[in-house]
């Protein structure tokens, strides 16, 4: 990772680490493979984007 994308990485951890260590566990009620699609196609959109 570039610098400035790990630095960004641990200040998004740094962040959400402590919330999502007491958030209770998620049941999504979609198909696994629905949800892994959408998050594919966010992390595209991210990419293109920036």
């Amino acid at each position: 990772m570039a610098g400035t994308i790990q630095d960004e990485t641990n200040a998004a951890l740094l962040k959400w680490s402590p919330l999502a260590a007491t958030a209770d566990e998620a049941h999504p009620s979609a198909p696994v493979h629905v949800v892994l699609g959408e998050a594919i196609d966010v992390a595209s959109l991210l990419t293109h984007y920036r």
